[in-house]
């Protein structure tokens, strides 16, 4: 990522200019506003972005970067951003390897996810604190609490009876 005043510019893997020629590149330009982003498909994978002065969408295109299957059928679904009108759905985190990584600002796969969840870091905020997932550029905040729905539902958290925790542990009931 290179940051420069007045601009954002990141760029990823394969260019446009260097696809194979199965590759599908499908770009956006903007001169007007001094955006431009080129994302190069090779099969159901992003393996190529390049994304000049619009950086909520670059942090978008990071997180779909190079994972097998995350792919929508029309890339261009992807230009929209995460939160555009009539973005595709993400497949289900249950189609995810979890050796995917989630969050690339600190290293956190799918897999890192799912082992917090067993230590009972069982919503967002603690699995923020427990892997550091969500709390760098904050691209991958949406998958995240995805991955915490799933989860919710897939293997839901034990339910506290009332009174847990009101007893001292040292002291042996009566």
């Amino acid at each position: 990522m290179l940051k420069a005043v007045g601009m954002n510019v990141v760029t990823m893997g394969v260019r446009g200019s260097t696809a194979h020629p199965g590759d599908r590149v499908v770009s956006l330009s903007d001169r007007r506003e001094r955006r431009h982003v080129e994302l190069v498909a090779r099969g159901d994978t992003l393996v190529g972005v390049t994304c000049v002065g619009a950086p909520e969408l670059a942090a978008h295109l990071s997180t779909q970067f190079d994972r097998p299957g995350m792919l929508p059928a029309d890339p261009l679904h992807l230009l929209m951003g995460a939160s555009g009108a009539g973005a595709a759905e993400s497949p289900s985190p249950t189609a995810m390897p979890a050796a995917t990584t989630v969050c690339r600002c600190n290293g956190v796969t799918k897999g890192d996810l799912v082992h917090a969840w067993d230590g009972e870091a069982t919503t967002v905020e603690a699995l923020a604190e427990t892997t550091l997932a969500t709390t760098g550029c904050g691209g991958c905040t949406q998958l995240v609490c995805g991955i915490v729905d799933w989860l919710q539902v897939s293997d839901p958290p034990p339910v506290s009876q009332p009174g847990d925790g009101d007893r001292e542990t040292t002291v042996p009931s009566r």
